[in-house]
């Protein structure tokens, strides 16, 4: 009866730990900076030429990375398995979609200087804000200043 007993343990101890193996990926790089996360539609709106990497969280492992030009939009939809870059499909079958997921970005050494405002009618310097996509802002002015 030990004998059985053993056994039994030693296949269900092998069953477990076999079906958690997961093959990963590589890791984001030290210089990518994490701009969206979540477990729902992740999206990212690149403000400068560079490389995008989305990753798994659960697996802390990149599972998608690409180049991207400055005002593409990346998209992951988890109910879609898919990443999608401008409206196409650049990737179907992410693994794991249930797990959280973020977009990390990195800007290209030779990415162009991108303008930090720009011009009215006038050639007063107009601040500029970029929102990542899904974003809700609330927009308030302040009254003028009197002359």
């Amino acid at each position: 009866m030990r004998p059985v007993l053993i056994k039994a343990v030693l296949v269900f101890a092998s069953l477990g730990f076999s079906g958690c193996v997961h093959e990963t990926g590589p890791a984001v790089p030290p210089g990518a900076t994490q701009v969206s996360s979540g477990n729902r539609v992740i999206s990212y709106t690149a403000p400068h030429d560079g490389k995008i990497y989305l990753r798994d969280d659960n697996e802390n492992a990149a599972v998608y990375s690409s180049e991207i030009r400055r005002d593409q939009v990346v998209k992951y939809d988890p109910a879609m398995q898919q990443v999608m870059v401008d409206g196409s499909v650049a990737t179907q079958k992410v693994p794991d979609a249930h797990h959280d997921h973020s977009w990390f970005f990195e800007r290209s050494s030779h990415a162009e200087a991108a303008p930090n405002s720009a011009r009215d009618a006038a050639g007063n310097d107009i601040p500029t804000i970029r929102v990542p996509v899904g974003v809700k802002v609330d927009v308030q002015t302040q009254p003028a200043e009197p002359k």
